[in-house]
């Protein structure tokens, strides 16, 4: 147990927050200790040392409360052909799980599994913070926060932090989802706060602190270490394979949300959006009571899918990368899943041990035609029929 007084050390961290926000360093200093000293967490020395750094530097955009320049951030950063990312995209019942658990059982694959990486797009995740990279006092406060939360686990999910004079506003913590959507995150760090590789993710993250603080600018600084802390943090975080060649992972960025900023600066990647017959899908939402009224799915659906498009549109989604998958033709065609891997892998072979069965997932396709209210399926049809499988 990682969090032997967890209640404990997560007050004294928001309270240290607290305290650095409002320009009281020292005391910040004193209460972040006093949290880790009362966390069982391993490396203390390092994770003070990288809270130093962090708060020195919000203490000195606090007190200077200056703007950066803006700067034109049009240089990508490639991997090598063998360190490619493969982006998994969905939005909720789409398929993505599937995908996931196919791709497991390639054998020279690395993969996070179906965990969902949110650490480019939570609430105070990296998109969150290259786009206020412009505030410095404003970046290094999210940047603290980011911290203490998703990597060391040691804030309470939820929790209020007043933000600085340069921009007051109520955190998202206020909505339910972000409320739960922070739970989770902070509960996989402390699942994974104090293994052996910790001590790699601390220092990773320590390096790509220091290329930003030793950069002229925030952004630029951001963009030249993403490539590399990425990979890593994905590494971290995977559950099979060698450390070596393509990573595959599950939503890191979210299918038709509207937060892929950093996404051409990552490396190279592979996007596979994956796509479901909405009636199907509406069905399986309603069944698990993640929605209950059509309308407002129709709205939904239909706006993540034009986001999808309208992402590649504005060039912040790669074309060429994209290999998109229909959930029916994936469960259903061995040779549409044959055809996949033949375009995501120069060479694979199979473990023996299967994870995705599709003898189990082909049940999920028309299950809309035994759905009790065919109203509302033949509303879907109507409204979104450019969307319906076959």
């Amino acid at each position: 147990m990682i969090f032997s007084s967890e209640n404990i050390s997560s007050n004294y961290c928001d309270t240290a927050l607290r305290h650095l926000f409002d320009g009281s360093i020292n005391s910040a200093r004193q209460k972040f200790t006093d949290a880790v000293k009362n966390s069982n967490l391993p490396n203390q020395e390092l994770i003070l040392e990288i809270f130093e750094i962090i708060a020195l530097n919000y203490y000195k955009s606090y007190k200077k409360n200056y703007v950066t320049q803006k700067q034109n951030n049009d240089t990508t950063f490639k991997n090598s052909r063998n360190d490619y990312l493969i982006l998994i995209e969905g939005m909720n019942a789409s398929g993505s799980t599937a995908v996931s658990e196919y791709l497991f059982d390639v054998e020279n694959v690395n993969t996070t599994g179906n965990l969902s990486m949110r650490f480019l797009r939570s609430a105070y995740g990296l998109n969150y913070l290259f786009q206020v990279s412009q505030f410095p006092a404003l970046f290094f406060q999210g940047l603290s926060i980011y911290y203490t939360k998703y990597i060391l686990g040691l804030s309470k999910p939820g929790s209020f932090i007043k933000k600085p004079r340069l921009e007051r506003l109520i955190l998202p913590w206020k909505s339910s989802k972000r409320q739960i959507d922070d739970e989770r995150e902070i509960k996989i760090a402390r699942k994974y706060a104090g293994t052996p590789s910790f001590i790699l993710l601390l220092n990773c993250f320590k390096k790509f602190l220091n290329t930003i603080v030793q950069s002229d600018n925030i952004a630029s600084g951001i963009i030249k270490a993403l490539p590399g802390y990425v990979r890593s943090v994905l590494i971290y975080y995977c559950i099979k394979g060698t450390l070596h060649g393509p990573i595959a992972t599950r939503n890191m960025l979210r299918l038709g949300t509207r937060n892929k900023h950093l996404l051409p600066y990552i490396g190279d990647y592979l996007y596979i959006p994956c796509f479901r017959d909405p009636r199907s899908q509406y069905v399986d939402l309603f069944n698990t009571n993640r929605v209950k009224n059509v309308y407002k799915f129709i709205t939904q659906y239909r706006k993540l899918r034009n986001n999808f498009y309208k992402d590649v549109d504005e060039g912040l989604i790669i074309d060429k990368n994209i290999i998109s998958v229909q959930f029916e033709d994936f469960v259903s065609s061995t040779q549409y899943r044959i055809d996949l891997l033949d375009k995501l892998f120069d060479n694979y072979s199979f473990c023996q041990d299967k994870i995705f069965n599709p003898d189990v997932s082909i049940n999920n396709i028309d299950k809309f035609s035994k759905f009790k209210n065919q109203k509302d399926i033949k509303l879907i049809e109507h409204e979104l029929h450019e969307f319906l499988w076959r």
